[in-house]
């Protein structure tokens, strides 16, 4: 969709708009194989260091615990902790290169990479932009949501009355704050990946942002150039 936008705005124009469903259609059918790839290659890695810590435990509360394995699993433990954040980092960018050009998830990852090795970007974009915005954003909705649990169950509901009086409220807030913070963990990882597609358009395609969206396009180049001044982008004033 943020494709769509950045280089045809007539086609993006509205929630229901021929973006929207297009990229819905594709990302379930032409490109769900490499989402799926990226996700698996994630979850193995999430189970073996589950393992690991699992048997890592047994190794401690062992009644004549083995050093040398106790080492090994160590050793595996971080190894596996670094290969999990290096493909979550990784996935991030090579999703939106999925996104925008359908490629495989190798293709995308190899694309986006070397792409922000030409533009000179590969330090920027370490730079975690989004994260302390979508955190807080995330943090809110779970607060206001469990504040609005509490107040529907003392008003209207009154689904926790066997409880207490002081714990009703906490646990109606419990369930209510759980929740929202699911979904607005949900909501933010798409705002998330929105501001990623957003700025590896604007390393590929910073011309097409220009010309659709001049007013976008400066606001950009000049954040762009306040955070980052050898990104080499430029930036005019416009009148």
């Amino acid at each position: 969709v943020i494709g769509t936008w950045w280089t045809a705005p007539a086609e993006a124009d509205s929630c229901c708009s021929t973006a929207v469903i297009d990229s819905t259609y594709r990302s379930m059918t032409y490109s769900f194989g490499s989402i799926c790839m990226g996700s698996l290659l994630l979850a193995v890695v999430k189970a073996l260091r589950a393992t690991t810590d699992y048997l890592r435990d047994q190794q401690r509360s062992s009644d004549e615990p083995n050093a040398i394995v106790g080492i090994l699993l160590c050793c595996a433990e971080c190894i596996l902790r670094m290969l999990e954040g290096i493909l979550e980092y990784f996935n991030q960018w090579a999703f939106s290169y999925i996104g925008l050009y359908g490629y495989s998830y190798l293709d995308a990852g190899k694309g986006v990479v070397e792409l922000f090795q030409s533009r000179g970007w590969t330090t920027y974009v370490t730079e975690d932009i989004a994260s302390n915005v979508t955190f807080f954003g995330t943090l809110m909705t779970g607060v206001l949501t469990g504040g609005l649990g509490v107040l529907l169950n003392s008003t209207s509901f009154h689904l926790f009355e066997d409880s207490e009086d002081a714990s009703k409220d906490w646990i109606a807030f419990g369930v209510a704050g759980v929740t929202g913070l699911v979904i607005g963990g949900i909501m933010m990882n798409i705002v998330s990946g929105a501001v990623n597609t957003v700025i590896v358009c604007m390393a590929e395609m910073p011309d097409e942002l220009q010309a659709n969206h001049p007013k976008y396009s400066q606001a950009m180049r000049y954040g762009w150039l306040k955070a980052f001044p050898s990104c080499g982008l430029k930036y005019d004033v416009v009148v």
